[in-house]
């Protein structure tokens, strides 16, 4: 395989309850990672991911010493497995969270060739200064054959250089209105756009979803209203050089929606 590889990183917004546990599950089991690492803040991805097990620290870099992705290997040939690792499981070695979490990312830089899941972010990122090694996996990491998913209730809080690398961008439900504002720069929509994502603002209990992707390096808005009589999807263009939509706006959607 050749070192252009693509950037393949996901980010999935949203305050809690608002979707992204089923949506990551929806990614992990869509791509089928040979090899993945799960920063598991709350202990949960054991239940959300099958065969995905709880190690400490100390014990995952034991477990993949000898398994690194040299330059110019064959992927598909490597050793798989499934980690994952909570907050707190450094044996003591590091006095916070943020500085335990670049030692962690400076471990699957280093082995390559997996997918990094990482819960809650805006706990060890912020939006100008993130740790070293989640800026090396963020900015040059599809050298090591790395794919990201990122998750986080806020949008506000979080590195810019992931949200601009961002392959995908999902955004969903947000309490305050830096994340709403966070967001809408992101995926190149209104501030009201964003606000409309909140669930007690759609009649009959519906969810809504606004995901920025890239098809052919050009991007593509997809917002998805999902209640009680299914799911209803659109895709909606950006205009080349501008962030204005064609095919009206989301809150145009949204009321069509609601009939």
């Amino acid at each position: 395989m050749s070192g252009d590889k693509l950037a393949d990183i996901r980010v999935f917004l949203g305050r809690s309850g608002s979707g992204k546990g089923l949506a990551v599950r929806r990614a992990i089991s869509e791509t089928k990672p040979k090899r993945l690492i799960v920063y598991d803040v709350y202990d949960e991805y054991g239940d959300l991911l099958d065969g995905v097990e709880l190690v400490k620290l100390p014990e995952l870099i034991s477990r993949l010493k000898g398994l690194e992705y040299q330059n110019g290997q064959d992927v598909g040939k490597l050793a798989g497995f499934a980690y994952r690792v909570m907050p707190g499981s450094g044996a003591g070695l590091f006095e916070k969270e943020r500085d335990e979490f670049n030692f962690l990312c400076q471990v699957v830089f280093v082995v390559g060739a997996l997918t990094f899941l990482a819960e809650e972010l805006s706990n060890v990122t912020s939006a100008v200064n993130p740790p070293a090694w989640w800026r090396k996996i963020t900015s040059q990491g599809r050298h090591r054959r790395l794919s990201v998913i990122g998750v986080s209730q806020r949008a506000a809080g979080i590195d810019k250089m992931l949200l601009t690398n961002a392959t995908e961008l999902r955004a969903s439900g947000f309490r305050y209105k830096e994340d709403c504002r966070a967001s809408a720069v992101e995926l190149g929509i209104s501030y009201d756009d964003v606000r409309l994502l909140r669930k007690e603002k759609i009649e009959g209990g519906a969810v809504c979803t606004a995901w920025r992707v890239l098809e052919d390096g050009v991007p593509v808005l997809v917002v998805t209203r999902v209640d009680g009589r299914g799911v209803k999807e659109v895709v909606v263009s950006y205009d080349e050089g501008s962030t204005l939509l064609r095919g009206g706006s989301i809150s145009g959607f949204f009321a069509r929606g609601k009939k």
